[in-house]
């Protein structure tokens, strides 16, 4: 699914499936979720012949706006959360690549952060930050995934030590 990108705005939604219209089958629940922009969804493979999408919430108004689907049969392996239907990602998701992108901090280049380049990076580029005691810096994922792990790779071009904490949330509260 493609959800509006034109803007910052999220969604909250559900997909069902059904072969009658009558009985619907929840496969994807992502109604307590901030979703934005391209929306990978995987479940178990099932006979189709209707999809039926609904948003449940809109950050800047009242519409749903749902810009392009596609389904399909997948043979590539994929892990999703039984409970949750959440997607658990082998590959980090934080990319430009995933349509991650840095909400708040201050950066020279737009998604430093997230574009993927570790080496090349000095005063002048590459890196994102805050001022201590107020501010953050935050990436938001395009949807929701199951994850337990990250990699940070802090400014090392000087003698600098940091203390930081890592904080995660489904709506950015």
């Amino acid at each position: 699914l493609l959800l509006w990108d034109r803007d910052q705005r999220s969604y909250n939604y559900y997909v069902e499936i059904s072969m009658d219209q009558e009985v619907w089958i929840r496969v994807v629940d992502h109604s307590n979720y901030l979703c934005r922009s391209r929306q990978m969804l995987y479940f178990t493979p099932r006979v189709v012949n209707f999809i039926r999408i609904v948003g449940t919430y809109n950050t800047v108004n009242n519409s749903f706006h749902l810009v392009s689907i596609e389904a399909m049969y997948t043979s590539e392996p994929f892990d999703v959360d039984p409970v949750t239907t959440l997607l658990v990602p082998s590959a980090n998701v934080a990319t430009i690549a995933n349509n991650a992108i840095v909400i708040e901090g201050v950066s020279r280049s737009r998604n430093a952060l997230i574009n993927g380049e570790t080496s090349n990076y000095d005063w002048d580029n590459g890196y994102t930050c805050h001022q201590l005691g107020s501010g953050a810096i935050i990436v938001q994922l395009p949807q929701p995934y199951l994850i337990d792990s990250m990699r940070l790779l802090l400014w090392d071009c000087d003698d600098r030590h940091y203390s930081y904490y890592v904080e995660v949330s489904c709506d950015n509260t």
